[in-house]
């Protein structure tokens, strides 16, 4: 595996799901408009938290062991006894307390009870959404990029298939109970990829609990629940502010602009996720490390700076396009976004290696120094310069995220 294949492969992976993606933002901003898009990002940012909490928070340490052991299948099905019951445990207490809880969750993060079936169909679901994570993270850590772009693929026709299909049924309501359960659904699909494989077995996948092996996924769990937590309550928190403080309407502009950051940033995210962590969990030495950062960014800073610029160069013509004229708004937000985007991929890439090399201490505290931070500009910046001061606070906060990490990485002699 190499970075430009993986790239290429990952490409075509994410060519659909970028167009799955554009499509369910041209219906949603047509059939909610920028309030319930601004719910929409509630949601999203909601269920992150609560599968990654679902799951045990290990997928990260599934992809790092499978890799590191790529030579030792006894201690890859070790790992992966031990991560199928962690996460059938937490999946089904999780899940159970989600689906008991529907009525309060409904009111806590959408506003109302009257999306409280949301919340009970993704509870009921969530085992089958964390176990479709875990088979992806064994395929990724084993490297079987092929069959791992195959997964995604299926997953973004299911989600994009599904998601229309309810929204038209009901609307708001749909498009919240589709963005719930799509995960689970798309399970069906990875279950049909990974069913030839020779390491694909019952025996395989359940077994003995190995408390060596749940020590070390403990610390991937430690900081992925950080991070899964971190930054999807503090959007939730902004999202709030700026509906309280500029109207729900602004609130809903900026999401959009954050989901656009999302979408265009998906390969890159996806290539990082794919090749570093197995790639980073393999070096051992500063010098390999940093030449390896060095090849990477060679690649990516390029391909990131004329990304950008073509999205900002573009921006007339793609914002009605993907969105409608009630969306015309976010382009006062677009050039803070897109630089500070530059930074947030920067900050990833030496994320993946803090994360590769286990540096919990570093990870967790950088996640909670900056997502704390990125509230309190928000709130400084803000009442200075209306919606611009939330992407502000984003370029502002990354850089200051990079420089964290760095000096950080040298500090542990990773680098």
């Amino acid at each position: 595996m190499n970075l430009v294949r993986t790239s290429l492969l990952n490409g075509i992976a994410v060519m659909v799901k970028t167009i799955a993606a554009l499509v369910l933002n041209k219906v949603f901003a047509v059939t909610v408009g920028p309030a319930g898009y601004a719910l929409i990002g509630q949601l999203q940012n909601t269920v992150s938290i609560i599968t990654n909490v679902g799951s045990g928070a290990i997928n990260n340490g599934v992809v790092k062991y499978t890799a590191e052991y790529s030579s030792l299948e006894s201690s890859q099905i070790a790992v992966w006894q031990t991560a199928t019951r962690i996460s059938a445990i937490c999946s089904i207490a999780v899940g159970c307390a989600i689906a008991l809880l529907a009525l309060p969750l409904s009111r806590l993060f959408l506003g109302a009870e009257d999306y409280a079936l949301t919340f009970v169909l993704f509870g009921l679901l969530l085992p089958a959404f964390v176990l479709n994570a875990l088979l992806l993270a064994i395929l990724n850590g084993r490297k079987e990029i092929a069959r791992f772009v195959a997964t995604n693929i299926a997953g973004s026709l299911v989600t994009l298939a599904l998601t229309i299909g309810l929204t038209q049924w009901n609307g708001l309501r749909g498009a919240l109970i589709a963005l719930s359960i799509n995960q689970s659904v798309a399970l069906v699909a990875t279950l049909i990829i990974c069913w030839r494989t020779a390491w694909f077995t019952l025996p395989k996948l359940w077994g003995p609990f190995n408390r060596e092996i749940a020590r070390k996924l403990a610390h991937f769990a430690v900081m992925l629940i950080t991070s899964a937590v971190a930054a999807p309550i503090t959007q939730i928190l902004i999202r709030s502010y700026l509906a309280s403080v500029v109207g729900l309407e602004q609130a809903g502009l900026w999401q959009a602009a954050w989901k656009i950051s999302d979408i265009y940033l998906m390969l890159l995210t996806t290539t990082l996720a794919t090749y570093f962590l197995p790639r980073f969990a393999e070096l051992t030495s500063p010098e390999t490390i940093r030449r390896e950062l060095l090849h990477a960014a060679s690649i990516l800073a390029p391909a990131l700076a004329f990304g950008l610029t073509a999205v900002y160069l573009t921006r007339g013509w793609w914002i009605p396009l993907l969105f409608s004229a009630s969306f015309d708004g976010m382009r006062e937000v677009l050039p803070l976004q897109l630089l500070g985007d530059f930074f947030k991929m920067a900050g990833w890439l030496l994320g993946y290696l803090v994360l590769s090399k286990a540096l919990s201490r570093l990870f967790v505290g950088a996640e909670i120094l900056f997502s704390v931070s990125f509230y309190c500009l928000t709130l400084a910046f803000v009442p200075l310069f209306g919606l611009k001061g939330v992407v502000l606070a984003h370029t502002v906060n990354y850089i200051g995220y990079c420089v964290a990490l760095w000096v950080g990485l040298k500090q542990a002699r990773a680098l």
